[in-house]
Formats: C-alpha cells, sequence, structure tokens
C-alpha cells in the first residue's frame, strides 16, 4: 500500500509572527526545493495543506507518485526542446544512457600510454620515447 501525502500544520513557538507551517517537500514542490509557509491560525494553515494535497492528486502526485512536479516540467521542456526533430523522448534518453555506458568502457589516450608503459619491462631509451610521445600529446588526453 502506498503511503499518503501528510501535510499537516504544526506548531511553532520560534516565529514571532506566525505560529503554524506546513512543509512541502523537495520532492513534491514545483521548484524541486524544500518550501515551508507560514500561517497565523490553524484554520489557515490546514486550509492551504488541504488545497496543496488536492493539487496534488490532480496532477498524478498522491503522496510520492510518479513524478514530482519539477520533474514534470523538466520533461516538458525536453520535449518542446526535441519536437523538431521528431524523436521521442524516451530514445534520446535511451542514447544518452548507452552512449555514456561506451565511454566507459574505452580508455583515455593518457590511461592507454600509461598501462603500455607500465605493461612490462622495457628498455630505458624506449620508455623515455613513451612518456615524450604521451607528453607531447596532451591536447588527446581529454579527448580520445
Amino acid at each position: 500500500m502506498a503511503n499518503t501525502l501528510s501535510l499537516k500544520p504544526t506548531k511553532i513557538n520560534w516565529a514571532p509572527k506566525s505560529e503554524w507551517k506546513v512543509e512541502i517537500p523537495e520532492s513534491l514542490s514545483p521548484t524541486g526545493r524544500r518550501r515551508r509557509y507560514f500561517f497565523n491560525t490553524k484554520a489557515e494553515a490546514q486550509l492551504f495543506a488541504g488545497q496543496q494535497k488536492s493539487g496534488l492528486r490532480l496532477y498524478g502526485v498522491h503522496g510520492g507518485g510518479l513524478l514530482s512536479p519539477s520533474v514534470q516540467e523538466q520533461a516538458a521542456m525536453a520535449v518542446e526542446a526535441i519536437k523538431p526533430f521528431g524523436v521521442p523522448l524516451a530514445r534520446v534518453v535511451a542514447d544518452w544512457i548507452e552512449k555514456r555506458l561506451e565511454e566507459k568502457k574505452s580508455l583515455r589516450f593518457e590511461e592507454a600510454m600509461n598501462l603500455v608503459i607500465d605493461s612490462r619491462p622495457r628498455s630505458p631509451s624506449y620508455l623515455a620515447s613513451l612518456r615524450q610521445t604521451r607528453n607531447r600529446m596532451k591536447v588527446l588526453h581529454d579527448r580520445l
């Protein structure tokens, strides 16, 4: 059974002008950050909490639903950005993940050169030549 969202107003003693507080967790906040709202009366706080709960239920987020409002907004912006290309968002995400996995499989140029240098004993002159080649190609260290 899924947990339901609890936006219960809590009484506070430290704020001089407000006595009640309602906290919206970052996963449900439109900004993606935790939000705290302060009220003078418990009735105001309960009314606000009820409005927030009904709004979250209407948009499909009920106690930690599928997507928070901030993620929904990001997804909408992504769909708009790729609309001219006629590619579904799922395909773009799959391509991005595939590319990252391929990058992890390959070695950078500097790492490959270090493996060659350290792989077996070599003559001092050949080691010096390998090191010079590695250092001469510093431009490629972050690219290949």
